[in-house]
């Protein structure tokens, strides 16, 4: 083996031991799912928010179910900033159609 300087490092020996998995993606703070679930953040078919059948008509529409259960939805990064509510998803639908129109 050959003397080194102080500032020079020897060469990185590659390790022989498996790559260790990908990280799972999840929410910070949320625990692992339990074995025999599925993991956070799927949905399953028939627990599908009532608002997918229009999500893709409006696909720059962010909606959500506020506590009360009124949908709310908004169109990131417009300006002036469209917002729209509603108690069901029909009504928001009109109301998303009428906020593209209007402005």
């Amino acid at each position: 083996m050959a003397l080194l300087a102080p500032w020079q490092s020897p060469a990185p020996v590659p390790d022989a031991s498996p790559a260790p998995p990908p990280p799972t993606l999840r929410e910070p703070g949320t625990p692992p799912a339990p074995p025999g679930l599925p993991p956070a953040g799927t949905v399953r078919e028939d627990e599908a928010p009532d608002w997918w059948p229009f999500a893709s008509e409006f696909p720059h529409w962010h909606v959500w179910r506020g506590v009360a259960g009124l949908l709310y939805a908004r169109r990131p990064r417009s300006s002036p900033p469209k917002v729209a509510r509603a108690k069901d998803v029909t009504t928001l639908r009109e109301r998303i159609i009428s906020a593209e129109v209007a402005r």
